[in-house]
C-alpha cells in the first residue's frame, strides 16, 4: 500500500522518509494483542489527567504498562530493524526513529519515567542504551545515511520529564555524532503537554553540539520557519498540524496564500477520511490566478525547484487512484491508527 504513495512522491521529484515509532506505555489494552498490557521501561502508567482516544470516540486513561524484561529488549530492537527494512522495500528513501514525546524510546531516556535497575536504567549512559541500540540496528540494516532520529530532551509530553535534560540531550547528541546519520530532528521546547507556548528556551545547545544536518519542529509558522533557516539556526523545518489541514502547504507558503484552519477534534481518530484527506487543496486555477503568488513564484523559481509547476502537475495527475479533478485532488495520507498497532513499529 505504501509503495503507491512513495512512487507518487518520487514521480514528482520528492524525498520521503518513514517515521518509525513505538508508543510503549502511551497506549491502552484495547489496542494490544489479546488485551495485554502495553510495554514500557516501567510499570507506572502515564500520569492522570492525560487521556487516550478509543475507537468509539470516547477518551480513557492510559492503561498500566508492563516493564519489559531485560531479555525482551533485544526483540523490540529487532522489530525496529525489520520495520526499517520493510520501509526500504516499500521504496522509502530512509526512516526517522521517533525517540521523542514520551513514546517508548523516550520512556527509556527520561529518569522521570525510567526506574529500571538493570543495564537500561539508572545512569544517563544506561538510559540511552536502548535508543542507541535501535539506531545502530537500523543503520546497520539500511545505512546510516538513510537513518534519522527525532528527540525531545526538554519536552514533558506524556509525563516525559528528566532531572537533567540538558546533560541527557548532550550525551545523546555526542553519541549520535559518531553515527553520521541523515539528520537529527529536534522538537522545540515551546511544544509541551499543554500545547504550544512561547518560551525563551530553544534547542540551540543541542543544535550547536550536533555535527550534521538538523531539522527542528514545534509551532513554526511560515515566517518563523523561514527565519530559522535564513539565520542558520536549522537546516530543515518540519510542520505537522499545518500540513494536516493544508496538503499543499509548500505551495501555499510560496504563494503566501491563506491557510485552512485545522480541526483539532479530528486528530488521532479512526475515521479514514475525516480530518485526514478532506481538507481542500488549491486548484490549478487558484494557483495560476493568485496575483501575489504569480510574481513571487517567478522570483522563487530562479533559486528553488519549480514549486508552481510541480503543484500544477500534482493536481492534474491521478497519483494514487483518486479523482484527477484538480479541485478534488488531495495529498494521499493514511492515518497512523489505520496502518499499525500502537505496540509494534511496522511500516
Amino acid at each position: 500500500a505504501w509503495k503507491r504513495v512513495v512512487d507518487a512522491v518520487h514521480r514528482l521529484g520528492g524525498i520521503i522518509f518513514c517515521q518509525l515509532w513505538h508508543v510503549g506505555r502511551a497506549s491502552h489494552t484495547f489496542y494490544q494483542p489479546n488485551g495485554a498490557k502495553p510495554i514500557s521501561s516501567t510499570s507506572h502508567k502515564v500520569p492522570k489527567g492525560l487521556s487516550i482516544k478509543l475507537p468509539d470516540g470516547e477518551c480513557s486513561e492510559y492503561s498500566s504498562p508492563r516493564a519489559l524484561e531485560t531479555t525482551e529488549i533485544s526483540k523490540i530492537v529487532d522489530q525496529f530493524r525489520k520495520a526499517a527494512r520493510n520501509a526500504r522495500l516499500a521504496g522509502f528513501d530512509g526512516v526517522e526513529i521517533h525517540a521523542a514525546h514520551g513514546y517508548l524510546v523516550d520512556q527509556f531516556l527520561k529518569d522521570g519515567i525510567n526506574d529500571r535497575t538493570d543495564e537500561y536504567g539508572g545512569s544517563i549512559e544506561n538510559r540511552c542504551r536502548f535508543g542507541l541500540e535501535v539506531v545502530s540496528a537500523i543503520a546497520d540494516e539500511i545505512g546510516s545515511d538513510r537513518t534519522a532520529i527525532r528527540i525531545s530532551p526538554i519536552i514533558d509530553h506524556l509525563g516525559a520529564i528528566d532531572s537533567d535534560p540538558i546533560t541527557l540531550g548532550l550525551h545523546l547528541v555526542e553519541k549520535l555524532n559518531r553515527l553520521k546519520l541523515a539528520y537529527l530532528h529536534l522538537t522545540e521546547p515551546r511544544f509541551t503537554s499543554e500545547g504550544v507556548t512561547e518560551t525563551p528556551d530553544d534547542c540551540s545547545i543541542f543544535r550547536n553540539a550536533y555535527r550534521g544536518v538538523v531539522m527542528t519542529s514545534g509551532g513554526y509558522t511560515r515566517e518563523s520557519g523561514e527565519e530559522a533557516i535564513r539565520t542558520g539556526y536549522t537546516h530543515l523545518v518540519a510542520y505537522g498540524r499545518l500540513f494536516i489541514s493544508n496538503p499543499d502547504l509548500p505551495v501555499r507558503f510560496a504563494l503566501e496564500a491563506k491557510l485552512n484552519k485545522y480541526d483539532r477534534s479530528t486528530f488521532y481518530t479512526h475515521d479514514q477520511m475525516k480530518g485526514y484527506v478532506d481538507y481542500p487543496s488549491l486548484s490549478v486555477k487558484e494557483i495560476t490566478e493568485h496575483d501575489v503568488g504569480r510574481s513571487k513564484m517567478r522570483r522563487v523559481e530562479k533559486k528553488r525547484p519549480p514549486v508552481l509547476s510541480i503543484a500544477k502537475e500534482m493536481v492534474r495527475q491521478n497519483s494514487c487512484g483518486r479523482s484527477s479533478d484538480a479541485s478534488n485532488w488531495q495529498t494521499p495520507r493514511t492515518p497512523i491508527c489505520n496502518w499499525h498497532t500502537p505496540r509494534t513499529p511496522i511500516c
